[in-house]
């Protein structure tokens, strides 16, 4: 199973991006430890990239999960997210969150997950959907090595922006350290690809990513 998703996870879309841009990606998630099955998480996260000429986004988020079955959870989360171009900030977002997950022990995570986005420059939710799939194997004594895909599918089509149809993939290969006892670190390369639609030029995104992930 794991050996039939691994070229899933690794195969970038089929759009010949024609732009690109450099950028540096860091987050930050504290998680409890799970209490009656339910876990609660505070999230943080700043990116930086050579198109904006600086910050181009900050997020900040709350999520809770509560497994009902051996390695199934269901979440619910909330973000708050503002962009930033060359020409200042953006109208900001909020985000509502609704997913599935299940864990097959240390190895497979999958993850289906419904967004519906809210932005002051229009009064119409954007919904999507955010599939994504994580393999991971010891790397050694105490590291992991990480893939992951994760693809974003626009269900409609909005006045301020959202465009309906398969609007981006990401793909990441990494590591996982612990620096200590309940913190830890995914380092890793991340590639992402805005697919040319409607007219417009598909755009590549290096990304560098460091994440920490601190368990309370």
């Amino acid at each position: 199973m794991h050996r039939a998703l691994l070229p899933f996870l690794l195969l970038p879309g089929a759009a010949h991006a024609q732009q690109s841009d450099e950028q540096l990606w860091l987050a930050t998630t504290a998680t409890n430890e799970p209490i009656l099955h339910g876990e609660l998480s505070l999230e943080s996260i700043a990116r930086f990239g050579d198109n904006a000429q600086g910050i181009a986004n900050a997020q900040i988020g709350i999520a809770f999960r509560q497994q009902v079955a051996h390695g199934l959870r269901l979440g619910l989360g909330y973000r708050h997210v503002q962009d930033w171009d060359r020409n200042g900030a953006r109208p900001n977002e909020e985000r509502l969150r609704q997913s599935i997950s299940f864990d097959a022990g240390s190895t497979l995570h999958v993850r289906g997950m419904l967004e519906e986005r809210f932005q002051r420059s229009g009064t119409e939710a954007a919904i999507r959907l955010r599939p994504f799939a994580r393999l991971s194997t010891a790397l050694g004594r105490h590291a992991r090595l990480f893939l992951w895909r994760e693809d974003f599918f626009n269900l409609n089509t909005t006045g301020w922006g959202q465009r309906r149809g398969h609007e981006r993939a990401r793909h990441s290969a990494g590591v996982t350290v612990p620096l200590a006892r309940r913190l830890s670190a995914d380092i890793g390369y991340m590639h992402q690809r805005r697919f040319a639609r409607f007219g417009n030029a598909g755009l590549t995104d290096h990304v560098g990513a460091l994440l920490l992930t601190l368990r309370y």
